[in-house]
């Protein structure tokens, strides 16, 4: 038995017209061109679409909030704030540049070359921040008054009858001095605060106090003077107990 093959209509034949299945279009250059122009309006469409819908959403996005900073300090290596309400102790991380949160609620901020410190609002207790641990471990009790030098902290009495020194261990002080009222002191790096002209060599920079009672103004030599009058510069009320300090009167000009 043969099968018979129907043949295919020539073109233009009304069969060839009303086939269920017509030839595929050929790929020609044209066509692919307008295939790709079409392909990269598409993709560039997209772009503009996700563009303006990540604008958006930036126009809309909370601003950050705003820290008001009061007391600012500095060490050699950074500054230090605390914020105006005192709810806050900030750091300036210049890497960042931006202020990064390191502590909570403080009364007062203080900073020498690398300590930072700071007084509790509520028990008024001082501690020091720890750099490595990102902690602040309490150092002392409350004191009437605190001061930084370069390299130590200094604080008076509640009771205003003693000045003490910070040993940088534990909790630990020692009374360098007798009555004060005030601590005032600034750091720096002038020869006029770092050299001492009796013993020619950097010390630590200048530590001043104002006399419980009197009102006199003295500043703290924390090593022994070698000069001739030395004996007459320590007075007797606010000096220590040991022999290794001084204190010497300054007049204001």
């Amino acid at each position: 038995m043969k099968l018979r093959i129907p043949a295919r209509p020539r073109r233009g034949h009304p069969a060839a017209e009303q086939s269920p299945h017509p030839s595929p279009t050929p790929w020609t250059p044209s066509r692919i061109v307008r295939l790709l122009c079409l392909v990269i309006a598409g993709v560039l469409a997209l772009g503009v679409s996700a563009n303006a819908v990540t604008g958006k959403r930036a126009l809309h996005t909370s601003p950050a909030p705003t820290i008001v900073l009061g007391d600012l300090v500095a060490t050699k290596d950074s500054a230090y704030a605390l914020t105006k309400d005192g709810s806050a102790v900030y750091r300036w991380a210049d890497n960042q540049d931006r202020w990064i949160k390191i502590g909570g609620k403080a009364d007062r901020i203080f900073a020498g070359e690398d300590s930072v410190y700071a007084t509790d609002p509520d028990t008024h207790d001082i501690h020091r921040y720890d750099f490595d641990s990102g902690s602040w471990p309490r150092i002392g009790g409350p004191g009437a008054d605190f001061a930084t030098t370069n390299k130590h902290l200094y604080g008076i009495s509640p009771d205003h009858s003693a000045v003490y020194e910070y040993t940088g261990k534990g909790d630990t002080w020692t009374k360098v001095g007798g009555p004060a009222d005030r601590l005032y002191t600034y750091t720096g790096k002038t020869l006029a605060t770092k050299v001492d002209p009796w013993l020619g060599h950097p010390t630590d920079s200048p530590l001043y106090i104002t006399q419980h009672g009197s009102g006199d103004i003295y500043r703290y030599d924390a090593e022994p003077r070698r000069g001739p009058d030395c004996a007459a510069q320590a007075p007797s009320s606010p000096s220590p107990t040991t022999t290794s300090t001084a204190w010497r009167p300054t007049t204001l000009r």
